[in-house]
């Protein structure tokens, strides 16, 4: 049996219409049957009278005959009725079954008054000769000599009938009216059942369909061909359904598809925010941007998750005046960022939604901040030998010229600051090539030790002047690296120089080599006066000093450390610092080892 609620509907609804309309016709049909069968009963009582009342016509005998009463007897007999001969004045004359009976008067019985008025009478009641419910009818009865056109009768012939009689006819009819109006209710709702049940069927099968549709399933949806009436036709709209759902889904998923792979590739956060604020889209660098999960910033208002005052504003701006906003900000968690927002409106409802576009110009606020800090301090450490320069040459202009010992000492100072200025010069060029990869490395397998054992022996005479020890080991014998040896010269020297300068009396240096995994790591490591761990992450930026008024009087030029950096860098390695006040500095170096 189907189980569509449809269905259910159809049959329970026909079923109590129908009851409702058969007991409707049963109930009248009862009552006109037993109305109709008791008019039959007093039409048969009626012709059972006039036939007697003929007979005795016919035979001109009077209703006080005695072969009226033997007559009357054998036809209350023969046809199951009761016969009584009344005479007109209640005198019961004969009565078919209590014949030697002695009856009271029956003038004054129902039936026999109304037949004195209108020829004819009809009652029910008990008799009250036999004590039993009867249907009683009487007809007047004149005699057969009589020639008027009417006269008064001279007697009534009353035909009565046992009322069980007619009830068990009428029973005997009703069951059969109710037996076979139930048979045939039930055959009709039998077969409206079979036939609402094949045509609500489809109803299951287009259910089945659009489940499997709403699920996503087109390939195996069911959809009935074996009809040729309505349900054909909306089984061939519902095919060209399915054909434009399946081919708008496609398309859908093919420009989402799209539309997801540009937002996921973009470097720009984006969001997109609805009328009352709930963040409807967010890709993968805005909440990198924000430092949040994806599923914590979608289908809620962005006040709730990301409390930035400069940006709910901008975009409470652009919802109310629809304008285009620009605003930058700085996230709350660590490492804090400094994030420029563009806020537009995106339609032009009455409450419309915003875009939000998150750009991450960290990097580019701390390059402004560099630039600004290298003009200043290229022109800072140019000015300072070239003011030296300049007093000393003005000096000897003004008569020391004249003195041979002084004027020796002041070219003496002129050509130091020079020499100085000439370091810088190479330097910042040098830098400038690397950072603009315009420098050219010749990277290729090169024993280190060799190349660590040369620059610490060039720099002994330097360490023994300032009285500190430098000495090199090899921790591992042979250590190839990919790397310009040229290069790794440089390297090493402004690392060797820096820890001899920064090293007081009759402390160390070492230079040490060693294999490290895949990696050749040369450390070079000192006790010298260490840095602070406030100065570490910026020791590598051109021209940061940690102590500037030293390391002037030490002669560095502030740009060694980060030359150190990018070299190593351009050649596929690393630097790493580790140092401590007063403890000395250790500088590891890491280049990939030679396959």
């Amino acid at each position: 049996m189907s189980s569509s609620r449809v269905f259910r509907k159809f049959v329970i609804v026909y079923l109590l219409l129908h009851l409702s309309a058969a007991l409707i016709f049963l109930f009248f049909a009862s009552r006109w049957i037993s109305s109709e069968m008791k008019q039959q009963g007093f039409l048969r009582l009626e012709m059972a009278a006039r036939h007697i009342r003929h007979y005795f016509h016919l035979s001109k005998i009077s209703i006080d005959d005695p072969q009226a009463c033997t007559y009357s007897i054998e036809m209350g007999r023969h046809l199951g009725l009761r016969v009584t001969l009344i005479g007109t004045n209640g005198m019961v004359y004969a009565d078919s079954e209590s014949p030697d009976a002695v009856f009271e008067n029956h003038a004054n019985r129902p039936e026999i008054i109304e037949a004195k008025k209108h020829g004819i009478g009809k009652s029910f009641r008990i008799s009250g000769s036999i004590d039993k419910p009867l249907y009683y009818l009487a007809i007047g009865f004149t005699e057969p000599t009589t020639q008027a056109d009417f006269v008064e009768p001279s007697g009534f012939i009353r035909i009565s009938q046992h009322r069980d009689d007619l009830q068990r006819l009428e029973k005997g009819v009703l069951r059969y009216l109710w037996i076979s109006g139930t048979v045939l209710a039930l055959l009709s709702a039998f077969f409206m059942w079979r036939f609402i049940q094949r045509e609500t069927k489809p109803l299951d099968t287009f259910s089945e369909a659009a489940r499997r549709i709403a699920m996503g399933q087109y390939d195996a949806v069911p959809i009935p061909d074996d009809r040729n009436d309505e349900w054909r036709n909306l089984a061939d709209a519902f095919r060209h359904m399915l054909s434009e759902l399946s081919h708008r889904e496609a398309s859908l998923l093919a420009n989402s598809s799209r539309n997801q792979a540009v937002l996921t590739s973009m470097i720009e956060g984006v969001l997109a925010i609805d009328a009352i604020g709930v963040v409807t889209l967010a890709n993968d660098a805005a909440c990198e941007m924000l430092k949040i999960k994806q599923v914590d910033l979608l289908n809620r208002k962005l006040l709730e998750v990301i409390r930035i005052p400069a940006l709910q504003q901008a975009v409470e701006e652009t919802q109310l005046r629809r304008i285009f906003r620009c605003v930058e900000f700085e996230t709350a968690t660590e490492p804090r960022r400094q994030i420029a927002a563009r806020v537009s409106v995106m339609d032009a409802g009455v409450h419309p939604g915003v875009a939000i576009v998150l750009h991450d110009v960290t990097e580019i606020r701390q390059l402004e901040s560099m630039r600004r800090d290298f003009v200043a301090n290229v022109s800072h450490e140019l000015k300072t030998p070239l003011a030296s320069i300049k007093a000393y040459a003005e000096t000897l202009k003004l008569g020391a010229l004249q003195d041979p010992e002084k004027s020796i000492q002041f070219v003496l100072q002129i050509e130091t600051q020079a020499e100085l200025l000439d370091q810088q010069v190479q330097d910042l060029l040098t830098l400038a090539k690397v950072e603009s990869g315009q420098a050219i490395f010749n990277i290729r397998p090169i024993p280190i030790d060799s190349i660590c054992r040369d620059c610490v022996e060039s720099y002994q005479e330097l360490a023994k002047k300032r009285s500190v020890r430098l000495t090199y080991a090899a921790k591992a014998e042979g250590i190839i690296a990919r790397v310009d040896g040229k290069e790794l010269q440089t390297v090493l020297k402004n690392l060797i120089s820096n820890a001899i300068r920064y090293t007081p009396e009759y402390g160390s240096v070492s230079v040490t080599t060693y294999r490290d995994g895949p990696t050749a790591v040369v450390e070079v490591a000192d006790t010298g006066i260490g840095i602070a761990p406030e100065h570490q992450p910026r020791v590598f930026e051109r021209f940061y000093r940690v102590d500037s008024a030293r390391s002037r009087e030490l002669g560095g030029t502030g740009l060694g450390l980060s030359i150190v950096k990018h070299l190593t860098q351009s050649m596929g390695g690393s630097v790493h610092l580790s140092s401590a006040v007063g403890k000395g500095s250790i500088f590891k170096v890491v280049f990939p080892l030679a396959s």
